[in-house]
């Protein structure tokens, strides 16, 4: 009794203690290995004054009081132009203010300016500022040297004091600012910080700039500190302060915090698992022993009840004799806990004290009714109670009772599919009678197994009887007339056995589904999603996949369209890449994706005409316009496209109207992936002064080595347009989820509009095919085409395409090439892994528990067969001296005694592996699913099994019991060689 008790103990105090400091690393974890924007939160006020700039910092001060989240004020200008630049220098700086810099940031050169007090900046002295390192290489400056920024009549000089690199450019505190990590945001260089706080001069010459304050988490906080942080985000739109009536606030560490909250609320319902089976498993164990003591004592009860010992007396005696034995025992379990806990650098948990009265108090009062009912027993013997019907009666009576609480605990986890429940203001809340669907099923399926066992020996017995050999027959009988002695060992071996099945198949479901969820919903491997334009523009704005492909350890690298949509009223996911490099670029493909036709069905033809060379050139006229002012003219551009998709519009030159005769314009192509593709002409009218329409002939436009046929573009609106290629535009063809398609009716071949609402444009399309889900989203309504034909697609009906903002990379080395892709950027940019969406820290641990509290309950098992076998030896000494006598040797009567515990334990493995079969099949992938998060509705659940971890188990288990059964072996033939012994002097 000691021994299960402590180790009882052990494992609850152990496996909460572990699970509370997992909760607690693992939250912090999931927060610092966020994104910057998703670790924290920035609150902006543009264009206020500074009474009203400190009242509103003072509100978020004090809103935040209670979350020990740090609030760092800063202050950034828009771009401000730099007083004559150099020709192939950038334009323009941002400017500002970091009371904070020198806390996260590093000096390259210089010392930090100090805090600008009393002159005015506009006239005075230079004012003293720290310039991003980068930044300074690009204008060429200094420490000591002086820039200028402003507009006319109103500038400002900067002495350079300082440059300076942020110590960790993703560091929640920079917000994932492009200028602090690069030294451009955009076509501006920056920031170029003042020292202090911003001083009120600079406002009065460069315009008042944007306050900030940047929200971050304490490192050192817990899960119970989650709802708290959480509800004051909530509050951070309204400051109340007079006059703001409310402040711009971007981040998505709310969002954050819920995944997190979530996961720790599966990461209870899980725990529970073990749990629970721990706690039967020691109430069944300790009933086992608590009845073999009173077995033994059951004449010695009889004579001190026959000398006048009430029923009452005698169970307060057995309980107080519990009592100091379990109240010592959960001691030595916690104290032992405690220390394991330590020496893994874990502090213990507070409920240690409960864990361990609840233990001793559990032992206690299971050791006192089992008493009870012993002496009862040995005071009144029924005829039931010697047959064994009142026994079979108790057994079928808990069978049905554990049965209909595991009825309504499945049926509860099946109507949600989860153990979580969703309360009315959306948060999410552990249901316990659902979370114990897994382990009541389990014990309720042992329970039955038990009963069926019985008729199932009996049915063996009928068979063996047929055979004359008595090591056949023996065995058989004696287990079919003895099922209740065996039935502790067979209960507690069949939880075993199928607590390792559902840990093995939960463990490897999990973390496939984990896995597999992440790189879809990340698209890829690595992902860098960058704040863009709406619409593709200049080479400004093109977003090329060249810079990332040349990282070290990226195998390939492509942009990609990720925008929203809309179909009527509803919401869908669209997708644009090169088709044609799907399944190189995006590692969790459904298999209708993985079919080579894909991109013939996506792109059926070439768009454009290919580019040789480095060089755009063409040869053009434009026809006189009548009523054109003088020095009217047209700005004449092409459209180009890369071989992955990337668009950009390129400008060739001016072109007079009254000039008359050919014109040749060229320029250089961009940095893109070889060859590009011209797609379309485009001319925009400027200072033309009528509105008679312009023609413009692309005569002989040089592409490759073949020319153009005439193209003529007439048009009388602002912007004409003409395409290389012959035609209308064509139905887009897409790809539609199933689920999508579904609720559309659309078969392939059936065509579908769907908006664009960033860029406005409208997608007349056809479906090209199904399925279940698409790379780079979990929505499932979601359309996925080529990037080169969406673009072309777009061309053709007037629009402008927006660009693809995405870049997808796909690498063996995710974290290292995120770490690198996260520094090219000029824009904010946010880079995601498969990881950066997990729950893994958190849900880990609990899965290590699980195996923690698998392993206590194979122990407890072995400690069940080892009683059931000390039982047998000692109750059936008296058949051994029979035997013998009747000429069966030692060796013999062991063998029949192993058949005999073989039977029962073969049968509790083929019970509990059926038993554990079927828990898996109805709640381990609502259970995966549920701990993953959101993993998308179409996307399958792999039911797996982890079959080192399950033969690793059941292979010690087994073990375990062999060395059990070897010790019943060696006590059965030291009984056989005992000619000394008799019944009647026991």
């Amino acid at each position: 009794m000691a021994a299960v008790v402590v180790l009882t103990t052990f494992l609850l105090v152990g496996m909460t203690g572990f699970l509370d400091d997992a909760a607690t690393t693992g939250t912090r974890a999931i927060i610092a290995s966020a994104p910057a924007r998703d670790r924290a939160m920035q609150v902006q006020l543009r264009s206020a004054d500074q009474a009203t700039t400190d009242a509103v910092g003072a509100a978020l001060e004090a809103g935040l009081a209670c979350t020990r989240a740090a609030l760092l004020p800063s202050t950034r200008s828009r771009p401000i132009p730099l007083l004559a630049p150099a020709e192939s220098q950038p334009a323009a700086v941002i400017v500002g203010a970091d009371p904070g810099l020198a806390e996260h940031a590093t000096l390259v050169d210089g010392s930090w300016p100090e805090p600008l007090i009393g002159s005015d900046s506009g006239t005075g002295a230079p004012v003293p500022a720290a310039l991003q390192a980068d930044a300074a290489d690009a204008l060429g400056v200094a420490v000591g040297d002086t820039i200028g920024a402003g507009w006319p009549g109103k500038t400002a000089r900067f002495r350079i004091t300082a440059t300076w690199r942020p110590t960790d450019p993703s560091a929640a505190s920079w917000f994932g600012d492009p200028a602090a990590a690069t030294g451009f945001d955009h076509d501006a260089v920056g920031p170029l910080l003042v020292g202090g706080a911003w001083p009120h001069q600079l406002s009065s010459v460069l315009g008042a700039p944007t306050a900030r304050w940047t929200l971050t988490p304490s490192a050192a906080i817990t899960p119970d500190a989650l709802p708290v942080l959480a509800k004051a985000i909530g509050g951070l739109q309204e400051t109340g302060v007079p006059g703001v009536d409310a402040v711009s606030v971007t981040g998505d560490l709310d969002q954050t915090l819920a995944r997190v909250q979530h996961g720790l609320v599966i990461a209870r319902a899980i725990a529970a698992i073990p749990a629970l089976l721990v706690v039967l498993l020691a109430l069944i164990t300790l009933g086992r022993l608590a009845g073999l003591v009173a077995s033994a004592r059951r004449s010695e009860t009889s004579l001190r009840a026959a000398r006048g010992a009430s029923v009452a007396a005698l169970a307060a005696f057995h309980t107080g004799e519990a009592a100091l034995v379990a109240v010592p025992a959960a001691a030595i379990g916690s104290l032992a806990a405690a220390l394991a806990l330590g020496a893994a650098g874990v502090t213990a948990s507070p409920s240690v004290l409960p864990i361990a009265a609840g233990v001793a108090t559990g032992a206690v009062a299971t050791a006192a009714v089992v008493a009870w009912r012993g002496i009862r027993g040995a005071v009144r013997v029924t005829r039931g109670t010697e047959s064994g019907r009142a026994r079979a009666a108790a057994t079928a009576g808990m069978t049905l009772l554990v049965a209909g609480a595991a009825a309504l605990s499945l049926r509860q986890f099946l109507l949600y599919r989860s153990p979580l429940t969703a309360g009315p203001d959306g948060s999410v809340h552990l249901d316990p009678l659902a979370a114990l669907a897994p382990a009541l099923c389990l014990v309720a399926l042992a329970l039955v197994g038990l009963l069926c066992f019985g008729p199932l020996l009996r049915s063996l017995q009928s068979v063996t009887t047929r055979s004359r050999g008595l090591a056949v027959v023996l065995p058989a009988r004696q287990v079919a007339r003895r099922p209740g002695v065996f039935a502790v060992a067979l209960l507690l071996v069949t939880l075993a056995a199928g607590a390792a099945t559902v840990a093995a198949g939960f463990t490897a479901t999990w973390a496939a589904l984990d896995q597999g969820a992440g790189l879809t919903r990340n698209g890829s491997d690595v992902r860098v999603q960058l704040d863009a334009d709406r619409t593709a523009g200049g080479p400004g704005t093109l977003v090329t996949a060249v810079p990332y492909a040349s990282l070290p350890q990226v195998d390939a690298a492509l942009p990609v369209l990720a925008a929203p949509g809309r179909i009527a009223t509803d919401a869908v996911s669209v997708l644009a890449l090169r088709s044609d490099a799907l399944a190189s670029i995006a590692p969790a493909l459904p298999p209708a994706l993985r079919d080579a036709s894909v991109a013939g069905r996506l792109m059926p033809a070439s768009v454009g005409s290919e580019l040789a060379g480095t060089r755009l050139s063409t040869t053009l006229t434009v026809d006189p316009v009548a009523g054109a002012g003088p020095g009217a003219r047209v700005d004449v551009f092409s459209w180009v496209v890369d071989a992955d998709g990337a668009l950009t519009r390129l400008p060739l030159g001016r072109v007079a109207l009254d000039s008359g005769a050919p014109v040749e314009l060229s320029t250089m192509l961009p940095t893109g992936r070889a060859p590009w593709r011209l797609l379309a002409f485009e001319a925009t009218r400027a200072d033309v002064g009528t509105s008679a329409p312009v023609q413009v002939h692309f005569r002989t436009a040089k592409v490759g080595p073949a020319a153009l046929h005439t193209a003529t573009a007439t048009w009388n609106h602002p912007t004409g347009r003409v395409m290389t290629g012959a035609g209308e535009a064509e139905p887009l063809p897409v790809v539609l989820t199933d689920e999508l398609a579904r609720r559309l009716g659309a078969q392939p071949g059936a065509t579908l509009s769907f908006l664009l609402p960033g860029s406005g444009a409208t997608v007349d399309a056809v479906v090209a095919g199904t399925a279940p889900y698409l790379p780079g989203t979990v929505d499932d309504d979601a359309i996925l085409a080529d990037l080169r034909m969406l673009d072309d697609h777009l061309l053709r009906a007037g629009d402008i395409p927006p660009p693809a903002a995405d870049i997808w990379l796909s690498t063996d080395a995710p974290a290292d090439v995120a770490g690198e892709a996260a520094l090219l950027p000029h824009v904010a940019a946010a880079v995601s892994t498969a990881d950066t969406g997990s729950t893994r820290a958190l849900l880990a641990p609990v899965v290590t528990a699980l195996w923690w509290g698998v392993a206590g309950i194979l122990v407890l098992a072995v400690v069940a067969v080892v009683s059931t076998t000390v039982s047998l030896a000692d109750s059936r000494r008296g058949e051994v001296v029979l035997l013998r006598t009747l000429g069966l040797t030692a060796g013999a009567q062991v063998r029949s005694r192993l058949a005999e515990l073989g039977v029962v334990v073969a049968g509790a493995f083929v019970l509990g592996g059926a038993a554990g079969a079927v828990v898996t099949l109805l709640t381990v992938p609502d259970l995966a699913r549920t701990a993953v998060g959101d993993p998308g509705a179409a996307i399958p659940v792999p039911l797996l099994v982890a079959w080192p971890a399950w033969g690793a188990s059941l292979g010690a288990l087994a073990v375990l019991l062999a060395a059990a059964g070897l010790g019943y072996a060696a006590r059965i033939r030291r009984q056989a060689a005992d000619t000394a012994w008799r019944e009647e002097t026991r």
